[in-house]
């Protein structure tokens, strides 16, 4: 596709030297017809001149709180103008011809979203996405290819259930057929329950492996934050309540409530992490009586 102009959608959480480093992959880049939409999401200090000396075309937004990553992303891409949304994590670098190779998988038109493989930053050739397994009836799903080397055993672009957040790329279209992100999941599985709306809308997904973007991975949150463990757990439920089957429903619920909830409760209580504690009990809390969106975790 030539000629054809991608807005690259970005969220900034107090990570501005992770920022730069993302903006100067994309400027390393021979692919140029793009704009560059940042959401600088409750920033400590002014960074606007660093990014702006990296990409002098940035569009900027500066929210004075953290909105999240659903709702920051649905403001970029308010802005955009682009026939395609690249929306790519700040903590992500970007390989040669990347971009050439995303937009070659939506020759078909039936494709409407696509995601990379994604490798972790600091391993280099191992792999963190290679696609998704469908959620199941624990409320559980699988990265395909995680912490396997890349061989080129996933060379070959296939369909799949969901995208990834860390990098996901749509036709323009596609948002204006099914909107934005859900505001309701605040920070993870917003791009699961989007993944489900784009299918719903009669569109392929697809994994684009000869594309490949590197991450580095819970930057924001930490690998096993009380924060992350919160929105984990609470979303879980939310996801499942609304998009499984009633078969599927019934079957998560009774395994949660049966299961995981007493067996967690009593494992973070036996280890002393009461913050993390406080936290899965909070978020079930929150839950069952319909707290959405971003919540202050008591504690924390």
């Amino acid at each position: 596709m030539k000629d054809v102009l991608v807005s690259i959608v970005t969220v900034n959480y107090r990570q501005p030297e992770a920022t730069v480093a993302f903006l100067e992959s994309l400027t390393n880049q021979s692919f140029r017809s793009y704009e560059v939409i940042l959401v600088d999401n409750d920033p400590l200090t002014d960074y606007a001149s660093a990014f702006a000396a990296v990409c002098p075309s940035l569009k900027l937004i500066i929210n004075k709180d953290n909105i999240g990553f659903a709702a920051a992303n649905n403001q970029g891409m308010s802005l955009a103008e682009g026939s395609f949304f690249f929306l790519l994590n700040n903590d992500t670098e970007v390989t040669d011809g990347f971009f050439e190779k995303c937009l070659a998988a939506f020759d078909d038109p039936q494709v409407g979203a696509i995601s990379p493989l994604i490798c972790y930053y600091k391993s280099g050739e191992q792999i963190q996405y290679a696609g998704f397994t469908p959620i199941d009836w624990r409320g559980r799903n699988k990265l395909i290819g995680q912490h396997q080397i890349d061989r080129g055993q996933f060379s070959q672009e296939k369909d799949t259930p969901y995208a990834h957040g860390a990098a996901m790329i749509l036709r323009r279209d596609v948002w204006e057929k099914t909107g934005g992100m859900s505001e309701d999941f605040f920070l993870y599985y917003e791009e699961l329950a989007w993944s489900e709306k784009i299918r719903a809308a009669g569109y392929r997904i697809r994994v684009v492996p000869q594309a490949r973007i590197y991450h580095k991975a819970s930057l924001s949150t930490g690998q096993d934050s009380p924060l992350k463990l919160y929105y984990l757990t609470r979303n879980r439920l939310v996801f499942m309540h609304k998009f499984g089957n009633s078969k599927l429903r019934v079957l998560f619920f009774l395994y949660f409530f049966g299961l995981v909830f007493p067996m967690r409760t009593f494992n973070l209580w036996r280890s002393g992490r009461k913050k993390h504690l406080n936290a899965f009990i909070q978020a079930v809390q929150d839950w069952l009586k319909g707290r959405l969106g971003r919540q202050v975790i008591i504690g924390l």
